[in-house]
């Protein structure tokens, strides 16, 4: 496989790197149990899917490790604006749609892409807003973004 790249492919696909701590840290919690917010942005409404980290061989079978696919009805649960936006004492003028404020299994709900479209679309309507009010991503008026 791969023979042209030795062996690599064209394209390396990450499924998840660092993500900024923010307003609010999305957990696992937020997923399953306090699923209203204040600062509600939109909907969510995926399980918990993460693969495996690490195959080994354990007495001639293969354990995977690390596996997070969790089923949970599809309730939606909503996605609060505070994770997209970093503490006002750190910076004020940033907004992040994709690496967002979250523990590694609530972020296994969000990284997909009707939430990257949600979020994404909540991150120009925020940013468009800061400049309206002449206010900082923390200072807006959230309720004009939906």
């Amino acid at each position: 496989e791969f023979v042209k790249t030795n062996n690599w492919p064209h394209q390396l696909y990450v499924r998840e790197a660092r993500r900024m701590i923010g307003v609010y840290v999305f957990t696992q919690k937020d997923r399953t149990e306090d699923v209203t917010k204040l600062d509600t942005i939109g909907l969510g409404s995926y399980n918990f899917d993460s693969h495996h980290t690490q195959r080994n061989a354990v007495e001639n079978r293969t354990l995977n490790e690390g596996d997070l696919e969790v089923f949970y009805e599809a309730n939606p649960f909503e996605l609060p604006y505070g994770i997209m936006v970093p503490k006002s004492n750190e910076i004020t003028n940033l907004i992040v749609p994709v690496c967002v404020s979250s523990s590694h299994v609530g972020f296994c709900s969000i990284r997909l892409e009707p939430q990257y479209m949600i979020l994404g679309q909540s991150a120009g309507v925020a940013a468009s807003r800061t400049i309206d009010e002449e206010k900082s991503v923390q200072e807006i008026n959230i309720c004009l973004l939906y």
